[in-house]
């Protein structure tokens, strides 16, 4: 971020650097603090069973969507808050022996719809409508992963309605998914 000088997130990077499922909290003065959360009896293969991603085929520079999110900073402060809070909610459904995929589901849904108020350029007219065809056909809840205005669509959805929602979405990449626990890694050639 310094040497780019953008205004980017940092919660992707922490997300790369540590693996794992974590509650990122982001403190003052750049102070973060990384969470692990434990997750038990098979709960993330059967997250990650549940979830489908797409590519939109649309990229965007975060840099044009993120600064004007800064901008609108101070008269966002409420929807920034219920997001932050919406975190813990999400910490909370996903701490449980058994993940609720309809709760989880409508959290992101939730979450997408908060996302939205924070800048003009988050989405466009057709990711909204490829959104809205996801959920007609079946998927619990989701949101545009990423600064917005492309990228990918994530979405939680039951095995019996996958390929609905596969179907629905046919002109859309869809993009296998995997978990990752150990997050990046230096690796130096041998020899």
């Amino acid at each position: 971020m310094e040497v780019l000088n953008e205004p980017i997130g940092k919660q992707d990077q922490y997300a790369a650097a540590f693996g794992g499922l974590n509650l990122l909290r982001f403190g003052r003065g750049g102070r973060v603090m990384v969470e692990p959360q434990p997750i038990v009896n098979g709960s993330i293969a059967y997250l990650f069973s549940n979830i489908m991603m797409f590519w939109t085929g649309h990229q965007r520079p975060a840099a044009s969507v993120l600064a004007e999110q800064k901008n609108n900073t101070a008269q966002n402060l409420d929807v920034l808050r219920h997001m932050r809070n919406d975190a813990y909610e999400l910490r909370a459904l996903c701490s449980g022996g058994r993940i609720d995929l309809e709760e989880l589901g409508e959290a992101l849904d939730r979450g997408w719809a908060l996302k939205r108020r924070l800048a003009s350029k988050i989405t466009t007219s057709e990711i909204d409508r490829q959104y809205a065809r996801a959920i007609e056909a079946g998927a619990q809840g989701g949101k545009l992963c990423g600064a917005g205005g492309g990228g990918f669509l994530m979405f939680i959805v039951k095995p019996e309605k996958r390929e609905l929602v596969r179907q629905t979405l046919s002109e859309l990449s869809l993009v296998p998914l995997g978990y990752e626990v150990h997050g990046s890694r230096v690796l130096y050639p041998s020899g």
